[in-house]
């Protein structure tokens, strides 16, 4: 059996001109993909909505880090990121919010010709809960992308943008702990909590979910969740509570949904083991992720290296 799958990334759209696209449909061949799905989709999937979302303090140790990242001009979509890294100078968001330009009649995500370092963007920080809005616009520079490809299952895994803030923030954002053991493991092994910055009956605000992972994956890179998902959540951090301790450590950051044959849909994210190597090339000495085997093949871009990724326009379906 042939398992056709369609990949929607929810990056919000504020709309562009729109260039020429391409679209994509992956396939799986695994039957028990399917199988697995079905089944974590009907005993999961349903609760999503169903399971507690709740504001947070914006000022709560991880909910001050949520900000959104958008385009100078205005084009392309509004997504989540949030700030990494020790000083608070470092974004982590999605490639396909970065560098997208826009959307098709059918929701389908372009992207820039070429994807590379040096793309200028904004990013917004400090939600305040009273006004409704974040207090602070910072400018911040893409110096670090992973080799996003909708197109493949590898550079699928690869929808991560590092940016380096005009300003930084202050040590006191640099307090996100990441998971350094994710090389060793293909998907989380607790609950999952995510953070990230959407809206509850119409009103916006700082949210947090408790949630849970898929056990399985038919991407090494990916994670398929339970947990709830809208256009703008991309770029929306996952966070694993640890059996031992407790503790949240950064395990995903959120790229959109997957829907399969008979209509099943669910949540998917960049997990950990995809994304740690591209921080830690980004951040250097400075990086949160211990250098090792996680990051020891992976070399910083520079303008060249960036130009390497495949340049042309992608579209996926929405």
């Amino acid at each position: 059996m042939v398992v056709p799958l369609v990949c929607s990334l929810e990056g919000q759209t504020r709309g562009s001109k729109m260039k020429k696209q391409t679209q994509h449909n992956i396939c799986w061949s695994q039957v028990g993909i399917l199988a697995t799905v079905l089944i974590f989709s009907m005993l999961n999937l349903g609760k999503a909505e169903a399971q507690t979302r709740k504001f947070i303090d914006p000022k709560s140790e991880n909910g001050k880090l949520v900000g959104i990242v958008t385009q100078l001009d205005g084009s392309g979509g509004i997504g989540n990121g949030f700030v990494i890294g020790a000083g608070g100078c470092h974004v982590l968001a999605n490639v396909h919010v970065t560098h997208g330009i826009g959307k098709d009649k059918q929701g389908n995500v372009i992207l820039v010709d070429n994807l590379s370092v040096g793309r200028k963007v904004r990013f917004q920080v400090d939600f305040d809960s009273k006004a409704k809005r974040f207090k602070r616009e910072i400018k911040a520079s893409v110096i670090e992308i992973g080799d996003f490809d909708a197109d493949t299952r590898r550079g699928r895994t690869q929808d991560v943008a590092v940016l380096k803030l005009d300003t930084c923030l202050g040590p006191e954002y640099g307090t996100l702990a990441f998971d350094h053991e994710a090389s060793k493991k293909r998907f989380p092994e607790s609950d999952i909590v995510t953070i990230g910055f959407g809206a509850i009956n119409g009103e916006i605000g700082i949210i947090m979910e408790e949630c849970s992972a898929l056990q399985s994956t038919p991407i090494t890179g990916l994670m398929f969740t339970n947990c709830f998902s809208e256009p703008g959540s991309s770029g929306m951090m996952y966070l694993e509570r640890r059996k031992a301790d407790g503790k949240l450590r950064l395990v995903g950051i959120h790229q959109g949904r997957e829907t399969f044959e008979g209509g099943i849909n669910a949540p998917v994210a960049v997990y950990a083991r995809a994304f740690n190597p591209i921080v830690s090339a980004a951040l250097g000495e400075n990086s949160p992720i211990a250098i090792g085997p996680v990051a020891g093949d992976r070399a910083p871009q520079n303008d060249q290296t960036a130009l390497l990724v495949p340049a042309k326009a992608r579209t996926v379906v929405r």
